[in-house]
């Protein structure tokens, strides 16, 4: 996602200046015994870090250095585990680019070196296949060791930073004393801010005095109140005779005392590292192995939804946990691990997040392991705290706006996550890969040969036997053909998208360029979370024994004409046996309209005909058309009649007789895993009394009784229809809720209450607008589907077309006409 950090620099800052705006606002009509404030304060609308001012460093957390990665989560991961770290990729350079002291790294960018190095350039280390001499060869540094010395070179200590708001305040502050332009004084106005009067060269040197003087200086503040920005200006005033630097300082420092400290707030971030090194440290030097515990990806969301189901009330964690990436190019291929360094690592996992960061992130094959490897992206001054982007995303908006970034730089997001369930994204989802396609996509899945265009869709996105393999295997083939269809999507999400997000978003997408970028940061996130969900497929499917069969099956022939005619509870026989409906039928039968009388007669033929075996459908095609005859007498009756007593149960008995495609539910074993949450895990939250009291009897490696997952029969298929989001925590309930009217639907009983002119109109108009949509509550309709079959019309439109925005007017034309 590195690629596309400006694209979502905007968008971040966009939506926090639109849900933090308003609490900014209210902030600066707090009395403080001032009149009036500087234009530049009043107008300043950056994301903001409210509530409760911290004035304290966090509690350090204490943690082991490791040497390796550990794996974690249960005991029959840790094969698993140790396989996907291991790597098949190797070096083979000529050893032409291995006499230099350092490496010649053009630039890093999105999890790639760009870099001349023919081993480096596919971010793998030199090894034995290479002629390069192993004592002088800059690229074995991560097999070999850092030639960074951490006790003396690098320093963990407290850091501090600040929010995007106070950067503002700090730089307007600068601008508008002019000791980096012209040297006059430029007043912020309205319509009229310093900053667009100044000149670009007084930008650049304001933002310099921030980040290369005034950030250190902070991190460098050894009183008591390093909260307190003039504690740090006062100590550059009496010491920092740099061009401008005194002069900056003095303008901040009045500017506080004529506005207010609160608008200068200096936040703790935690534990940080700080170069202080003699000289700095150089671009492209590696520095340390991103280290931790490592989960599988089935187990580390298996461990936050425990997590946040103990203690709901802990919403955004802190983040210590990083993605590892399999390489696409790998032997073995694409995968995705967790690896948690808050109690096990290596002084990178101490390092802060920054927007615009000192420091990149890679995953590097080294001597047949995989690793993540934090390299210098620049050079690095003394005094300069150590930075990389997280790239973290959530899914979660309550995380999204806790998470004020504090990095204090000119381009910071404002955030240091990302919200991944951006509507933008969604619009092509919401047509393209919505409910309906995806539960087309999962039954065509399960009943269709994989081919050999699936297999190398596979191969082509990296899916191999990492990601693919299971029980020495792989995975069963429904499996393969749902990840080849779904792939295909993203195939063509990617192509539709960039049109989609300059023609919605022309304020945040200028160019189609710069929406192919985002384009391409949401392929690489769908990818990840597919990976993510195949690994909770493989967890299920590895608890139900030798049977893997599929999550849906299509009803036989003579299922579908048992379940619409012949059953004993079919939807006929329940029409006919229903009391609500004989007594409306039997008032019915004192109408003496002769149209109206042939339609009972046509109803009550359709009974006899159903009570004679010798007269039943022959196949479901016949079944469904009988149904149509049905729905047509019960039209006529009310027309003839001029009431309504029969225009719901038309309705849903014409939909039943338009849904050709019908299909059950298999069923999985219910599991519940082993307790997963060890104390180590929450001793830090904001716990009840009852746990506080039960963790003081555990030690920090036992588990936490009662915190095993439950995973119940449809967990899986709800898994498979939310794939593209990891957060639900029961995604069986989301299916449930989400199937009411679009696969499954209504209950016939339900047909006799009161059905008004303006229910039908909303719901066709409902079905017309947003077919794939769940219906309403509070409606005359319930949804029990004691049969347990599933179908509709819009499903239909679906298969038919499992890439395409569904269209079904022909369908309601003949429903409601």
């Amino acid at each position: 996602l590195g690629e596309v950090g400006g694209v979502r620099a905007v968008k971040a800052r966009a939506t926090l200046e639109a849900s933090l705006g308003v609490a900014v606002k209210q902030f600066r009509r707090l009395p403080e015994g001032r009149q009036t404030f500087p234009h530049s304060i009043e107008v300043n609308n950056e994301p903001y870090f409210g509530g409760e001012w911290r004035k304290r460093p966090y509690e350090r957390k204490a943690y082991e250095r490791i040497e390796e990665y550990v794996p974690a989560g249960a005991a029959a991961d840790e094969g698993p585990v140790a396989g996907k770290l291991r790597t098949g990729k190797s070096g083979g350079c000529d050893g032409s680019g291995c006499q230099r002291n350092n490496l010649q790294v053009n630039k890093f960018f999105g999890g790639r070196i760009e870099t001349d190095h023919p081993c480096l350039s596919r971010n793998t280390e030199c090894d034995e296949t290479c002629p390069c001499d192993p004592s002088i060869c800059p690229n074995r540094r991560v097999h070999g060791g850092s030639v960074i010395d951490y006790g003396a070179d690098l320093e963990e200590r407290d850091v501090w930073g600040f929010d995007c708001y106070t950067r503002r305040n700090i730089e307007d502050a600068v601008i508008e004393c002019g000791v980096f332009g012209a040297g006059v004084p430029i007043p912020s106005e309205k319509d009229k801010p310093a900053r667009d009067l100044c000149g670009p060269e007084a930008i650049d040197r304001t933002a310099a005095f921030v980040d290369d003087v005034l950030m250190p200086a902070i991190n460098a503040n050894k009183t008591e109140r390093p909260w307190d920005l003039r504690t740090t200006l006062d100590a550059l005033i009496e010491g920092n005779d740099g061009p401008g630097v005194k002069e900056a300082c003095r303008a901040i420092r009045d500017r506080i005392e004529n506005s207010g400290l609160n608008y200068f707030r200096i936040h703790p971030k935690g534990c940080g590292v700080i170069c202080v090194k003699e000289g700095g440290i150089e671009k492209a030097t590696f520095v340390s192995r991103y280290l931790g515990e490592v989960y599988l990806s089935s187990r580390w969301f298996e461990l936050q939804d425990a997590i946040k189901k103990f203690n709901p009330r802990q919403a955004l964690n802190d983040f210590y946990n990083i993605v590892l990436e399999r390489p696409k190019d790998d032997p073995a291929g694409y995968d995705v691990l967790f690896v948690d360094a808050a109690y096990k690592g290596a002084i990178a996992s101490r390092i802060s997040h920054s927007c615009v960061p000192n420091c990149e992130a890679n995953v590097v094959s080294s001597n047949g392991k995989l690793s993540i490897a934090i390299y210098t992206s620049r050079h690095i001054k003394k005094g300069e705290e150590l930075s990389f982007d997280y790239s973290c995303v959530t899914e979660s908006l309550v995380e999204y706006r806790e998470a004020i970034c504090l990095c204090g730089k000119e381009r910071c997001r404002g955030s240091f996550l990302s919200l991944a369930d951006g509507s933008a994204y969604n619009d092509v989802m919401n047509t393209h890969h919505n409910f309906l396609h995806r539960n087309a996509i999962l039954l065509k899945s399960c009943v269709e040969p994989v081919s050999a265009e699936d297999r190398n869709r596979l191969a082509r996105f990296g899916f191999k036997s990492s990601l693919l393999g299971f029980r020495g295997g792989d995975l069963p083939d429904w499996v393969l053909k749902w990840l080849s269809y779904t792939l295909q999507y993203i195939e063509e999400e990617e192509k539709i998208l960039p049109d989609s997000l300059v023609a919605k978003y022309p304020h945040i997408y200028r160019s189609l360029e710069q929406a192919k970028i985002e384009a391409q940061g949401v392929r690489d996130q769908r990818i990840q979370n597919l990976a993510i969900t195949v690994d909770k497929v493989k967890l299920i499917l590895l608890q139900q024994g030798e049977d893997t069969h599929p999550p849906l099956r299509p009803l036989t022939e003579r299922e579908r004409i048992d379940h619409l005619w012949t059953g004993r509870d079919s939807f006929a026989r329940r029409f006919f046996r229903d009391k609500d409906f004989s007594s409306k039928l039997r008032q019915a039968a004192n109408s003496e309209d002769p149209a109206a009388r042939a339609g009972l007669s046509g109803v009550d033929a359709l009974r006899k005909r159903l009570e004679d075996q010798s007269r039943w459908p022959a196949s479901s095609e016949e079944a469904r058309g009988l149904l149509a005859e049905m729905a047509a007498h019960l039209c006529t009756i009310d027309e003839r009649r001029g009431c309504r007593s029969f225009k719901s149960v038309a309705d849903l008995i014409k939909m039943t007789a338009r849904a050709e495609t019908l299909f059950t539910l298999n069923k999985y074993k219910s599991v519940v895993m082993p307790d997963i949450i060890k104390k180590k895990h929450i001793q830090y939250m904001d716990n009840s009394q009852s746990t506080t009291t039960l963790l003081k009897r555990l030690d920090n490696e036992d588990f936490v009784p009662g915190t095993g997952k439950k995973y119940n029969q449809t967990f899986l298929w709800g898994q498979l229809m939310y794939w593209f989001k990891q957060t639900i925590y029961e995604p069986n309930a989301s299916l449930s809720a989400d199937r009411r009217g679009t696969i499954s639907l209504p209950d016939l009983e339900s047909a006799v209450r009161t059905y008004t002119e303006k229910d039908r109109i909303n719901l066709r108009k409902t079905l017309s607008e947003s077919p794939h949509k769940m219906w309403k509550t509070g409606t005359i309709w319930s949804f029990r589907n004691p049969n347990k079959v599933y179908g509709s019309p819009w499903l239909e439109a679906a298969l038919r077309e499992p890439f395409r925005e569904i269209q079904i007017e022909k369908d309601l034309q003949a429903i409601f006409s």
